[in-house]
């Protein structure tokens, strides 16, 4: 898969292996990771977000790159 960040005229390319990630406890380990380094805080206890990623019908996208390529 590849996956391409654009700012302005310039952009990075990211190709990789990408896994999706539904079940629990892991895909609430993971957004409760993330929820914690955006918000620059303790991230939220996984338990608790389960229900607000049910309702939303999430999924973690895992993305291992293998190749970056930034263009100018």
């Amino acid at each position: 898969m590849s996956l391409s960040i654009p700012d302005g005229r310039r952009h990075l390319v990211v190709y990789g292996i990408a896994d999706a990630i539904s079940a629990d406890p892991e895909r609430a380990a993971l957004t409760a990771a993330v929820f914690g380094k955006l918000s620059d805080s303790e991230p939220p206890d996984p338990d608790s977000i389960v229900g607000f990623l049910d309702e939303q019908q999430r999924t973690v996208l895992r993305v291992t790159p293998d190749t970056a390529l930034f263009h100018e």
